[in-house]
Formats: structure tokens, sequence, C-alpha cells
């Protein structure tokens, strides 16, 4: 779901990282005359990947391993290092563009990622759980027992050559996360390109258990995808098992209910639409937010149907991709009017943040989302009044 379905730089690093790791797999343990061409094909998907995502160097830290510990033939291979040349083209690329943005993506990411901060065990629990979750938990445990089974010196019809290249390019990556997460909050698909080498492990394992076609756990694996595709549509678009109550107050349950993240936008664009109509004195076409979500979900489903421009103004944490979306759109200028509108399950109150910007924050309405005929979550509307960007600390 994440590398097929999100809009993120996972997906085309997955598409470059198993395109890599098949040609090291099938170079690396050869002699390096009969792989020269491959090799620089390596070095240019590599340099696609690392573009997509920094964490794809591990795909040169695995081959690299494998060279030194292995196969040393490959040193003295001109190929190689213009390989490497190839995919430093890409690192040089990337620095250039923060060069250019005052080394932006580098103090964003210094700013998420800590290996050396306040020790916190919980955190290895957590990233944990969530790979058990995301990998899927019948994948996951085969991976694990295969892994095991591997120590052990069961090589599941594997050539050692290519055993070693899997752990190479599937295990240093994953430990690295595990470590960052005993430091600071790790997200579980980080290290979802390592279980690219390592489910083949699992597979290997499988293919020596079972003969048939499509072994039962691959269909157990599969079953369990689609539980959770159908339990999750109808969470998000029935309310099974998250809907509040009657004595519920939906201002409180919508705290803990993800599905609103993905329901309700269409309620809200039309009640936002209807709430300008009867208010026509307020004349703004811009709405702002704080924050990168949900203000982009309210970009793409509120403010683009109504042809409205969307601003985001916080530090850079905050608003990610907005910080130059802002700029290609035309910041405000002092004196003009623009909406906000928060949800409840994202509820920021306008005062700390717009009183000192704008003269007046007016309070205008209330949207109720609903599902099932229950009201799910309230969405606030406010209008801002005169903007005065002097005192704005992130203009």
């Amino acid at each position: 779901v994440i590398t097929g379905l999100f809009i993120m730089p996972d997906t085309p690093q997955s598409f470059f990282w198993l395109w890599v790791m098949l040609i090291f797999i099938r170079i690396l343990p050869g002699k390096p005359e009969e792989g020269k061409i491959s090799m620089l094909w390596a070095g240019l998907l590599t340099g696609l990947a690392i573009y997509s995502k920094y964490h794809a160097v591990f795909l040169w830290f695995g081959a690299g391993l494998y060279i030194l510990f292995y196969n040393r033939a490959w040193l003295r291979s001109r190929y190689l290092y213009l390989s490497v040349l190839i995919s430093l083209f890409f690192v040089f690329l990337i620095f250039f563009w923060n060069y250019q943005n005052d080394f932006i993506s580098y103090n964003f990411h210094g700013n998420r990622v800590s290996f050396f901060g306040k020790f916190k065990p919980a955190g290895l629990l957590t990233e944990l759980a969530g790979e058990f979750f995301y990998q899927n938990p019948v994948n996951y445990l085969l991976t694990l027992i295969a892994l095991i089974r591997y120590s052990r010196h069961k090589r599941h019809g594997l050539d050692i050559a290519h055993g070693r290249l899997l752990l190479l390019f599937g295990l240093p990556l994953w430990l690295l996360v595990v470590f960052m997460s005993f430091f600071s909050d790790t997200l579980p698909h980080w290290s979802g390109p390592a279980f690219f080498a390592l489910i083949v492990l699992a597979a290997a394992y499988l293919d020596g258990k079972s003969e048939k076609i499509v072994p039962v756990a691959a269909k157990a694996a599969f079953a369990f995808y689609v539980l959770v595709i159908f339990a999750g549509v109808g969470a998000t678009e029935l309310g099974w098992f998250v809907n509040p109550g009657a004595e519920d107050d939906p201002a409180i349950t919508c705290n803990d209910d993800i599905t609103l993240d993905m329901y309700g936008w269409d309620q809200i664009e039309k009640e936002f639409s209807l709430i300008r109509a009867r208010n026509p004195e307020l004349t703004s076409n811009t709405l702002m937010d704080v924050k990168w979500f949900p203000a982009s979900h309210i970009d793409f489903y509120v403010a683009r149907p109504q042809k409205m421009k969307m601003l985001v103004y916080g530090s850079l944490d905050q608003i990610h991709q907005y910080y130059w979306i802002n700029k290609k759109r035309g910041e405000l200028k002092a004196g003009d009017d623009a909406w906000y509108i928060t949800t409840g399950r994202y509820y920021r109150s306008p005062e700390p943040r717009f009183s000192k910007m704008f003269d007046n924050v007016l309070t205008v309405d209330t949207i109720e989302v609903k599902r099932g005929g229950v009201v799910v979550e309230p969405v606030y509307v406010y209008y801002l009044q005169n903007y005065h960007p002097q005192d704005d600390p992130y203009r």
C-alpha cells in the first residue's frame, strides 16, 4: 500500500531497489569481466534509488561488503569505480539542490532522525510491532523462521553466494532502523526495503517445505491482507467498530478514529461552500493552515474544487513541501484576509497562532461530519482579517 498506492518517495525507490538487487545478485558472485555493463547499470539505478530516498545507499553498502569479503576481484575492475561515480553524480545533484536551498533537506531530516538521543526502550517494541503488521504477520514470521534456520546452516536451496547477498542487502538497514528506534521515533516502512531481500529467504524456506503451487502459508498471508482491506473499508465507510455511541461526544471520540483521515472530506467541501455562500461579505479566496497535515487534505478536497489558494505557514518540520508551494502560489500580502478550517481530530486553535498575525479572528460556523446518520467529527471554520506580515515569525 505504501509503495504502490501512496504518493511517496518509497515508490520509485522500491522499483529501483528491486532492480539493482537483482543485478547485483546476478553479477557480484561472478567474474568482473562478465558483468561490466551490468555494473554500470547498477550504478545508474542505485543513483536513481538514492535520488528517490537517501537510505538507498545501503545498496552500495551491501554490495561493498560482499566485494570486500567474498569477491575482491571486483576491486581490480574499473567498471566498479565508474559505477560508483555514476551513483555519486546523483548524490551531487542532491547536495547541489540543498546548497541552493540552505541545506533545508539535511536540516529537516536532522531534526527527525537521532542516533544518540534520549534512550527509549519502548521505541523498539513500537518499531517491531509496526514491522509485524506492515510486512503482514504471516510473512514476518516466515522471514524470522527462515533467518533462524539459515543461521543454523539451513540454506533453503539457495546458492551460498546468493544467500550472503540477500543478508547483506537486508540486515544492515534493518539493524540500523532497530538501533535508531531506541533513541527516536521511527516509522515501520523505513525498514521496508530490507524485507525485499529477507522475504526471498522466506520464499526459499517455504519452497523447501511445500510442493503446492500456492502453499497454505501464502494463502493465510493473502487472507489476512483481504481481511484488513475488508475491515478497513467497513470501518471507514460504514463506521464499523469506530462510530461513537449516542452518549459519546464526537469532539472527543474523533481523536482516536484514524478512519476520519480518509472520510468526510466531500461533506466538508460541500458544507464549506454553503458557508461561503451564506457569508458573501467574507470575500477571501485563500485558505490557511499551520501544518502540512491535514492541510494537504484540505488543499486537495476543499480548496482545489472551489478554486481557492491554500497556504501553510509554520516551521519547516511542520509545513514540509508547502515551503515551496507557498512561494509558487503567491503568499499573503499586508491587509489580506484568509479562511481557516481545523478538524476536530486535528484541532488547532487559531488564537495562539493567528491572533498575532491578523487583526481579527472570527468564528464563522461548525460543520458536522456524519457517517451512517451519526455525527462523527466537528469541523470548525474561522475567518482571519487584515494580515500583517511583520508579525509573522515564519515569513
